[in-house]
């Protein structure tokens, strides 16, 4: 039985959502201040000048923050599925993409990619930095399509764990995680990025039982 993935970015993109909201309200809020002062003849108009890019920024992290939304207005959210919730070192798996297009839509580019990512976060003075190495194991990229109002289109290809790579694994400050890329590319309008991660058990599929 096939097992839908969640996209890794969910978590993320709400934060982004509040703090963009956080920050456009301050910015607004200082604009508006400095404006009112400087047409009350108090002198502030370099102060509301300044305050223009913070309002700027503030816009445009909202804009990423919505933009599945505003991708949702054309098409059907992505449904990602395996089949196995877990799969082991070794082993293949089959990989299920789904997409629904609620109105015409021209994708110029449709990539999948399999990747392992490793991450190791270290402390430097005062400061934390998070250095991230990629693997690609496998990819996929199908040219360019339109597709019609109500059309619907399913890939489905297999995924292997190589029989010597390492499991997916966390820690406090390293990572080993496995994921499946997609990136859909649409003419004219916002594009579909997201990551689904593959949770990979510590064991071994024994050689004679690796399907080929």
């Amino acid at each position: 039985m096939s097992q839908p993935l969640r996209s890794s970015s969910g978590a993320g993109r709400i934060f982004l959502t509040v703090f963009a909201i956080f920050w456009l309200g301050f910015s607004l809020v200082w604009e508006g201040v400095a404006i009112a002062a400087w047409l009350g003849g108090g002198g502030l108009f370099f102060m509301a000048l300044f305050g223009l890019p913070f309002v700027a920024i503030g816009i445009v992290l909202l804009i990423v923050a919505l933009k599945p939304l505003i991708v949702g207005l054309k098409l059907a959210p992505p449904e990602i599925s395996l089949s196995a919730d877990a799969v082991r070192v070794g082993e293949e798996l089959r990989f299920t993409y789904r997409q629904a297009f609620k109105k015409p839509v021209a994708v110029t580019r449709i990539a999948i990619v399999f990747l392992f990512r490793e991450s190791a976060t270290y402390r430097q003075g005062t400061d934390t930095h998070t250095a991230t190495h990629e693997e690609v194991i496998d990819a996929a990229e199908l040219g360019g399509q339109s597709f019609p109002a109500g059309a619907v289109f399913t890939d489905e290809r297999p995924l292997r764990i190589p029989p010597d790579a390492m499991h997916s694994f966390s820690a406090s400050h390293n990572r080993l995680q496995w994921f499946v890329r997609l990136h859909v590319e649409i003419s004219g309008w916002p594009d579909i990025k997201e990551e689904y991660e593959v949770r990979v058990l510590p064991e071994r599929v024994l050689p004679e039982k690796v399907v080929a």
